[in-house]
């Protein structure tokens, strides 16, 4: 059974932050082996991603004996030399001159174009100076130094480097004009360089050509060229070489090739083959293209490609930006294409601009799977960024990060720890501010002086710059007033007043990190719950914690994926700590900031240490609305959705359920510190007898019953339950139901009701060709019920029929097939909401299902369903935290408003934007829509429809308005997208949470 793999074990436990005592010394790197400081300037070049080699430059005679002409040198800082793992440990650093020749020549004049391979061996160069016999070309050349010719793992041995000019032909003909280098590629074996030597390209074109040095078999090929040999005609604004060396993308330069819509060009250099690369016609299930004003395939640096744009690890996939000039408001905006290369097209194209040269991102995907990119760029104050997004490969998943005036950011390899600078437009210019954001704890840290926005190691906990600030030494000692290069220990520095509270999560909570006194201190207990914040930060509880949600359901494993959506109606930001109950008995938490007026997503797969399958606790220093949805299998061909609970209860009933030829499960939910003993009554249709089985749940913890298998006259059977509980809990159920050998090609799961009543509402409802509608009564009381309902259409006119429901049992109403006098099957094509009282004062259940593709209950069909519990009552506001709208799956989302009141309404619509968690200079307006409701009546929303929430995600706010009274509503969401070719492939509704 596949619900199974929801129990497979996960080990996770809930690790509270690791504070230093004392804040680990910087280190100075910028100093000989034996530690004398510099005589002269240094400056940051690159970091390899173990944060072990630091390639930096510096005009310093004393760093290396005889270096002495004062000229810009390239050195390495080998910060394990003994390769034991502990880095700068004393006797086991080096500092070696790396732009020298075979016999330690000292250049005289160092030049752009630096690389370093990412395990430190290889260092890419270039200079004017003639470092090796036979250099008379009286120019610059590039140059590969071999840190380890030998191949014995020990770098920069006496007589064991070599150093080798690349900028040349085969046969290492000179070249006859300037040349830069670009890229190390291939561990070491190809370099990638350009030059505007005509001795090397043998024919017309035009100045500047790209090349690939083969170091093994001397052969140098003209990388911007065509099959025939003939180089580019025209300006070649870039290349890259993949990560093994063997393809090489291009752009421009082909000005004679294709239309205009052609950028770029990809070339397999060894088979040489040449594929033009269109930027036209990208499948409909990508984001919309805006129309280029200008074109820029690969951002330039003077001459070279960022290489934040480029091959992925694989080399399977190739990323092209094209920006597009905007000058209302002052703004670059772009589009980033991906490129994949077996199939040799454009599959996904996303808003999104290559870094400008202010910016410290390390190249892409360093992990395989991330792009850190701003989406838009601006002019009218300084260069900045106004929004920085992470996306993800494997996913294709592009979450907000940052907004506002980012002047620079750095980041981890994954993308979840950055760095960055911001600033403001406004006169005076106001401070540069640098600050850490940790995507774990959710909201920005000002990072502690002299910390800067900086490169980082993969790992996010290094930081690397250069500075003239004597602080960052042990008491100044040894400061020589001049700028050094610096490797500063980022995590232990994140207790600045030193009272064991990590300073992410103070400031994510909401205290003041700056001291330990009161409240803010180790042991405050700022909302009176009993725990201090010192345990509230190891159990991964909130301290300011005064509202709570609860979501039973949950499961992120190979087959299912979950997702939160989080929505704040209030008017100030809230924090939310995350806390994941798994089936194992583990525990993980994630904390995350919510802006006043929007909404927020979190991907379950990006928590650490999550379990298979979970229960999620909400805590909040506001009340927030939660949402969960969860979908499966790689293509997503089926999903539920269900909101949060409010409280836990000892009372649930559950109205839907069936077993047999579906799958039912109920989820128990025990958020409390003791263990608790839950009684399942399983009622089943009349005559037949309920049944009763009791379950012990542990403390915190979620735990999975399959109905199927809880007795044998429960193995086939129409079923609902009265759930009770020696201490409070949490229920919800999850039914399945397989069809054609698909697994689980259908499913729905909601959330129980913690009592019965005499009066239920339903917001959605459809029948017709396509949907299958059914009404779930369920009575658990010793009376038969006598049960109204009426069925509210679109126009206004309402339809009632009466029907008895059993004691200890439940009733199945099919709409489609519903006759009423006269009328015959008056609702088998129509959209509903329907009121449900019970006539006779018999309290009951009420749920509602609907199966798709119909037309008809056969075999063939309901390769979908969703399901909703009724609600008990109406209100003026209410609340959605999840909405999307296009998208790869061509997501479209419905909100669905029952006006339940006798006389005529009007409501606003309005929609919260996925924001980051930085505040933004140009917030933009909040959609709304407004519309007339007809009395007694059912409307429906097509939020995609609305142009400003294309290729979105966004919550909405549904306010009645105008009438006097306020119209009396109810308000369903349901939400579709397609999947493997089939339309509505996947469907999920669930009910709005009424707001006050």
């Amino acid at each position: 059974m596949l619900r199974h793999i929801r129990r497979i074990a996960l080990a996770a436990v809930l690790v509270p932050s690791t504070i230093a005592a004392q804040p680990v010394p910087a280190v100075r790197l910028s100093v000989s082996t034996g530690g004398t400081q510099a005589n002269a300037p240094s400056q940051f070049e690159k970091v390899t991603p173990d944060g072990r080699t630091v390639l930096f430059v510096s005009t310093a005679t004393n760093l290396v004996a005889g270096t002495g002409n004062g000229g810009a040198q390239l050195f390495v800082r080998d910060r394990d030399t003994d390769r034991d793992g502990v880095f700068d440990e004393p006797g086991a650093v080096g500092t070696v001159r790396v732009s020298s020749g075979p016999e330690n020549q000292q250049n005289g004049d160092l030049f752009e174009g630096s690389d370093i391979s990412p395990d430190g061996r290889f260092v890419l160069f270039t200079t004017a100076t003639p470092i090796i016999a036979g250099d008379t070309n009286d120019t610059y050349d590039v140059y590969l130094r071999d840190r380890d010719a030998d191949g014995d793992g020990i770098f920069d041995e006496a007589g064991a480097f070599t150093v080798t000019r690349v900028s040349t032909g085969t046969g290492n003909s000179q070249a006859n004009g300037l040349s830069r280098g670009v890229q190390i590629a291939g561990n070491g074996r190809y370099v990638l360089f350009f030059s505007e030597a005509t001795s090397l390209r043998g024919g017309a074109g035009f100045q500047f050509q790209y090349y690939r040095k083969d170091l093994l078999t001397g052969v140098t090929t003209l990388v911007s060229g065509r099959p025939d040999g003939t180089p580019a005609d025209d300006v070649t604004w870039g290349a890259a070489l993949s990560p093994d060396g063997h393809l090489a993308v291009i752009a421009g330069g082909f000005s004679d090739l294709a239309a205009a819509s052609t950028f770029w060009v990809l070339r397999d250099l060894d088979a040489n083959t040449f594929v033009p690369i269109i930027d036209g016609n990208p499948p409909a299930s990508t984001l919309p293209a805006r129309a280029p004003v200008t074109s820029a395939p690969l951002d330039i640096q003077n001459g070279r490609p960022l290489a934040s744009i480029g091959f992925t690890p694989d080399a399977r996939t190739v990323y092209l930006n094209v920006q597009e000039n905007v000058f209302q408001p002052d703004e670059i905006r772009g589009s980033v294409l991906e490129y994949d290369i077996a199939s040799a097209r454009v599959v996904r194209r996303f808003p999104a601009v290559v870094p400008s040269s202010r910016t410290f991102l390390r190249p892409a995907f360093r992990d395989g799977r991330t792009l850190i990119y701003p989406s838009t760029i601006a002019f009218g104050c300084v260069d900045t960024a106004r929004r920085i997004d992470r996306y993800d490969r494997l996913t294709g998943r592009i979450v907000p990060l940052l907004s506002g005036m980012v002047e620079s950011v750095a980041s981890d390899a994954a993308g979840r720890r950055l760095v960055y600078s911001h600033t403001g437009c406004t006169t005076p210019a106001p401070p540069t501010v640098h600050y850490l954001l940790d995507t774990a704890y959710g909201v920005p840290l000002p990072l502690p002086d002299p910390l800067v926005a900086s490169p980082m190691d993969d790992a996010g906990t290094t930081l690397f710059f250069g500075a003239a600030d004597g602080a960052l030494l042990p008491n100044g000692a040894g400061d020589n007033g001049i700028a050094d290069i610096y490797a500063v220990d980022l995590l232990s520095r994140l207790d600045r007043d030193s009272d064991g509270l990590d300073d992410r999560w103070e400031v994510a909570m909401g205290l003041d990190f700056t001291t330990a006194s009161g409240n803010n201190g180790p042991t405050g207990d700022p909302d009176a719950d009993g725990r201090t914040n010192l345990q509230e930060l190891a159990a991964g509880t909130h301290p300011r914690g005064t509202s709570r949600q609860f979501l039973a359901e949950g499961a992120d494993n190979a087959f299912f994926k979950t997702r939160l959506a989080i929505a704040n109606p209030g008017l100030a930001d809230a924090t939310a700590v995350l806390r994941l109950d798994g089936d194992d008995g583990t525990a993980s938490a994630v904390s995350v900031n919510v802006p006043a007026g929007a909404r927020r997503t979190v991907f379950v797969d990006e928590i650490a240490g999550h379990a298979p399958s979970f229960a999620t606790v909400v805590e909040s220093s506001a009340p927030l609305i939660s949402e969960r949805t969860m979908s499966w299998d790689a293509t997503e061909y089926g999903a539920h959705a269900e909101r949060a609970s409010p409280t836990p209860a000892t009372s649930w009933f559950l109205a839907e359920g069936a077993t047999g030829s579906f799958s039912l499960f109920y989820l128990l939910q025990n958020p409390g510190d003791a263990a608790v003993t839950a009684t399942v009554r399983y009622l089943r249709p009349a005559p037949l007898a309920p049944i009763e089985r009791a379950y012990t749940l542990p403390a915190h913890s979620r735990v999975t019953l399959p109905v199927n298998a809880q007795a044998p006259e429960l193995a086939a059977t129409d079923v609902s339950a009265a759930i009770t509980a020696t201490l409070p809990i949490l229920v919800e159920r999850a039914m399945y139901r397989s069809v054609g050998g698909q697994p689980f090609a259908a499913g729905h799961a909601s959330a129980g009701v913690t009592a019965t009543s005499t009066h239920w509402f339903l917001a959605e409802g459809a029948t017709g060709d396509f949907f299958d509608l059914f009404i779930l009564l369920a009575n658990p009381t010793t009376t038969a019920a006598d049960v109204e309902v009426r069925y509210l259409r679109t126009d206004g006119t309402v339809l009632t029929k009466t029907y008895a429901v059993a004691a200890e049992s439940r009733r199945t109403i099919y709409v489609d097939g519903e006759t009423f006098p006269g009328l015959g099957q008056a609702l088998a094509n129509a959209s509903v909401s329907c009121a449900i009282t019970s006539t006779n004062a018999v309290p009951i259940v009420v749920e509602r299902s609907m199966w798709f593709p119909g037309p008809a209950v056969t075999p063939a069909f309901w390769a979908e369903a969703h399901n909703s519990p009724g609600t008990t009552t109406t209100a003026t506001r209410w609340m959605l935290a999840d909405g999307e709208a296009g998208g790869t799956r061509q997501a479209q989302t419905f909100v669905l408003i029952a006006n339940t009141s006798a006389t005529a309404g009007r409501v606003r619509v309005t929609a919260l934007r996925d924001l980051p968690t930085t505040p933004t200079e140009l917030p933009l307006p909040a959609p709304s829509v407004t519309l007339d409701l007809p009395a007694n009546s059912r409307t429906t929303v097509p939020m995609h429809a609305i142009a400003a929430l294309a290729e979105t995600r966004f919550g909405v706010l549904v306010e009645s308005i105008d009438t006097a009274p306020l119209a009396q509503i109810v308000v369903e969401r349901a939400m579709y997208w397609n999947a493997g070719g089939a339309i509505w492939a996947a469907g999920t509704n669930l009910l709005a949470t009424p707001l006050p």
